[in-house]
């Protein structure tokens, strides 16, 4: 099964916040690019356009096409400043709340990840999301948030911490 996200908000106009963007944009997806500065958002879309314009004078997008991926990248807000990434918080939250639903025996993590997958449409799974990202990487982020702001949401679960430790995957069942 194919999925298509219809709306993508992304979140940093770097490359790889370009990089995601051309790619859901070229999935046929509509995108708003969220950053800090607008500057940056100013010139990760012109740095988009200029691409397909080359992709198009070389021949491998037709101009239709061009112009279908120039009219879904859209113009959007500056999102303020603050302590960790904007992504990086989000993700390593929903890893973090993913890793206690396991911890607390709710579910195994092959049924989180398919609950998660077909019920949210979302195109990985939490904790495969927390496999790519590394449980130690995961660690840090949330150990600094919890330093940076002092909230509890930012402690990470005992299950996250035990298989970060121990090297272990998140998606899988050992130990």
């Amino acid at each position: 099964m194919h999925l298509t996200f219809q709306q993508t908000g992304v979140v940093g106009a770097g490359a790889m916040g370009r990089g995601n963007a051309q790619m859901a944009v070229q999935a046929g997806s509509t995108v708003w690019i969220h950053d800090t500065q607008s500057s940056a958002v100013e010139s990760a879309c012109q740095s988009l356009i200029d691409t397909w314009s080359k992709l198009q004078a070389k021949g491998r997008i037709t101009a239709e096409q061009q112009q279908r991926h120039v009219s879904r990248l859209r113009q959007v807000s500056v999102i303020k400043d603050s302590g960790g990434f904007v992504t990086q918080r989000v993700v390593a939250t929903i890893v973090n709340i993913a890793s206690d639903i396991c911890q607390q025996g709710i579910c195994t993590p092959p049924d989180l990840e398919t609950a998660v997958t077909l019920g949210l449409g979302y195109p990985m799974g939490p904790l495969a999301m927390g496999d790519r990202i590394g449980p130690t990487n995961l660690l840090e982020i949330l150990f600094n948030l919890q330093t940076v702001y002092g909230d509890p949401r930012y402690r990470p679960s005992p299950w996250l911490r035990r298989r970060g430790a121990l090297g272990l995957s998140l998606t899988h069942m050992e130990a």
